[in-house]
């Protein structure tokens, strides 16, 4: 701000300069209004060219007229440069302000990508872990599956083992059921045997109270005995 009130008390002051050698500066030109504000505050206006004297000089009013016309013109080009120099320091004011509000969205800007960045990083490191334990588990899983693999495998085993044990025992029932029947048979055999010895038992017991009743009438007959009598 300094720099722009320097600027503009610089604008003013060249007004009494110019002013006091208004008497010796010929009339500016058109094109002389036409340049750029930058120019006006870079350097100073260019220097007319002197102007001839002539040898017959003209009378005071003519001077004085000519004298006024070119302040005239000077006020007109000041007040013309002061315009431009006061539209250029707008200009830059709103530039400045522009670049101000640019640089505090640029911080603003810059603090929430810190936090995205630190939000990123936590993010990475839960994604790391999460990853670390996920193959963890996929390797417990490995693990399991294997031995559910061999825990299946040794269960067809003792399937089929026990398939072959049942047909054995299949085997040993039919051989055993065919003992049992033989048994039985052999059983039912040795009943119908006893009951024949039984009857030949009753037999022989009535045959020899008959035997013994026919000794009894023959009165001991010769050449008999209780072995052939029976």
């Amino acid at each position: 701000m300094a720099k722009r009130k320097q600027r503009k008390s610089v604008g003013k002051s060249d007004k009494s300069p110019q002013a006091s050698k208004s008497k010796s500066r010929p009339k500016p030109q058109s094109g002389s209004q036409d340049q750029p504000a930058g120019s006006a505050i870079a350097s100073p206006p260019a220097q007319p060219e002197p102007i001839a004297v002539p040898t017959s000089l003209p009378n005071a009013a003519t001077l004085l007229d000519e004298l006024q016309q070119r302040c005239e013109s000077l006020r007109h080009w000041q007040r013309q440069a002061n315009e431009d120099v006061q539209a250029r320091l707008e200009k830059i004011e709103q530039r400045e302000r522009e670049l101000d509000e640019n640089a505090r969205q640029a911080e603003h800007d810059r603090t929430h990508l810190d936090l995205d960045l630190d939000a990123m990083k936590r993010a990475r490191l839960m994604f790391d872990k999460e990853k670390a334990q996920a193959e963890q588990t996929q390797q417990a899983q490995e693990a399991e599956r294997l031995r559910l693999e061999r825990a299946r495998a040794e269960l067809n085993d003792q399937k089929q083992e026990l398939q072959n044990l049942r047909s054995e025992m299949d085997a040993e029932w039919s051989s055993m059921a065919r003992i049992r029947r033989a048994h039985e048979s052999l059983a039912a055999a040795l009943d119908t045997d006893r009951e024949r010895v039984q009857e030949l038992r009753l037999a022989g017991s009535r045959g020899e109270a008959d035997v013994k009743s026919d000794n009894h009438d023959a009165d001991d007959a010769p050449g008999l005995s209780l072995t052939q009598a029976a």
